[in-house]
Formats: C-alpha cells, sequence, structure tokens
C-alpha cells in the first residue's frame, strides 16, 4: 500500500490510471456477470444482454470514477462527457461483442464464445475511452483530475 502511495506522489497520471483500471476491473467483473445471466434469461440474444449489462455497469463506473479518479467540480459537464463516451463505448462495445460472438467464434462453445467476446469488447475500447474522458474532463474549467 505504501508504494501505491510513492506512486501517487512521484507519478500522479500513473496513479490515476492505476486507479481507473480497479474501477474499470471491478465494473467489468460486473457487467460480465450480468451479461451471462441476461444472455440466458432475455430472448434477444447477445447484443440485447450486453446493452443492459454495460448500462448497469456505466453507471457504477461513473460514481466509481467520479469518486476514485477525476475530482468533480462541475457536475453537469462532467456528466456530459460521460454520457458523450459512454454512447460511444455502447456502440464500440456491441459492435465488437456481436462480430466476435456471432460471427468470429460461431463454431466455440457458448462459454468460450462469450468470454472471449466479452473480454474483447471491453479491452478494445478501455484506453480510448480514458483517454477521452481525460482529455474533455482536463478541458473543462474547474475540473481536476485527483
Amino acid at each position: 500500500m505504501n508504494n501505491l502511495f510513492k506512486l501517487e506522489k512521484n507519478m500522479p497520471h500513473c496513479y490515476r490510471i492505476v486507479k481507473y483500471v480497479l474501477c474499470s476491473v471491478a465494473t467489468a467483473l460486473l457487467e460480465t456477470a450480468v451479461g451471462w445471466v441476461l444472455l440466458h434469461l432475455l430472448p434477444y440474444g447477445i447484443v440485447a444482454a450486453n446493452t443492459v449489462a454495460i448500462i448497469i455497469g456505466a453507471i457504477v463506473h461513473y460514481f466509481l470514477t467520479l469518486l476514485l479518479v477525476f475530482e468533480k467540480r462541475n457536475n453537469a459537464k462532467s456528466f456530459a462527457v460521460y454520457v458523450v463516451t459512454f454512447l460511444l463505448g455502447l456502440v464500440l462495445q456491441n459492435a465488437i461483442i456481436w462480430a466476435f460472438y456471432e460471427q468470429l467464434l460461431i463454431n466455440q462453445t457458448e462459454i468460450f464464445r462469450f468470454v472471449i467476446s466479452k473480454g474483447m469488447s471491453l479491452v478494445i475500447p478501455f484506453f480510448l475511452l480514458y483517454y477521452i474522458r481525460s482529455y474533455f474532463n482536463q478541458k473543462i474549467k474547474g475540473y481536476n483530475l485527483k
């Protein structure tokens, strides 16, 4: 734990990324579990299950990152940044999960298709969304990164 505080002092940007990754991992685990359950409960398929799971995950992720990564000063503007990047991420994640689950891995077992598809849909957009959110949040007057 002491090393984490040294990282915060000496390399604040790396510390923010570590906190963002931890928030994202927690959210990804929740989102994956919800998506798997919904895939088997909803008759609409992978994209519908994934969309509901992403929305639940996004709500949790927003509050975690707001509390732990981004210092809130202007909640309406920061929320707008989050919503816009969320919508971008939703489209990107659903396109990726559909491509892997329904097209590329169609001959694999269901659990393998789901885990790989969900993993790819989480990993690929991760850094893109972090940097877009960071960039725009820094542009908002009075909005600082923790």
